[in-house]
């Protein structure tokens, strides 16, 4: 993320941690938000950069769709994810988008191990939910629209102790970054 300018870091991350609020909250991220969100990170990079943008804007969108469409398909993702993903990845582009979800990916089962190890019930649900998502993955055949879908397991009162919102560790995963990338530039005498 080194390459980007300071006005596209500080859209990415205020967007990022509005998100990051709403979907605390409803367990939801608008399409109303994301869908505009990407279309203005291709024409930003388009204006700025030319057709070097476009490749970049579209590239970061294609990955940042593909990283999670998987994921979702299978039930573990909600949609509103896998365009949060994609809507940064025309921002920032393919490169970043990719540390983006591994850094966010590893917060998430940080976050995860931690809720399972400090919750019976949560511990006994986790064994069992790995079981189904071991079968999930054997069985790909079956039906992608189960009961099981992230969609269904948020619903209802307990779905704070339930599910972990993956856009608050998208922005946090940003935070992160910027910020060991501000520590590198630091420490190698850059800034």
């Amino acid at each position: 993320m080194d390459d980007l300018p300071l006005a596209t870091l500080l859209i990415v991350v205020g967007f990022a941690a509005w998100i990051a609020v709403i979907d605390w909250r409803h367990f939801r991220i608008p399409n109303a938000l994301t869908l505009p969100f990407a279309i203005a990170g291709i024409a930003i990079n388009v204006y700025s950069f030319g057709l070097p943008g476009i490749t970049t804007s579209l590239g970061g969108l294609a990955v940042g769709f593909l990283l999670l469409l998987i994921p979702y398909l299978m039930g573990g993702f909600g949609g509103g994810d896998v365009k949060l993903l994609a809507a940064i990845g025309s921002w920032v582009g393919a490169g970043p988008i990719i540390q983006i979800f591994l850094v966010s990916a590893v917060m998430l089962g940080v976050v995860s191990a931690i809720m399972i190890l400090s919750n019976r019930e949560v511990r006994q649900r986790a064994w069992l939910n790995l079981q189904m998502a071991a079968g999930n993955v054997k069985s790909m055949s079956k039906s992608m629209g189960g009961e099981d879908r992230v969609e269904n397991v948020v619903r209802g009162d307990k779905r704070k102790g339930r599910a972990v919102p993956f856009g608050i560790m998208i922005a946090a995963a940003i935070l992160f970054l910027l910020g060991l990338q501000a520590y590198s530039n630091h420490a190698l005498g850059l800034t």
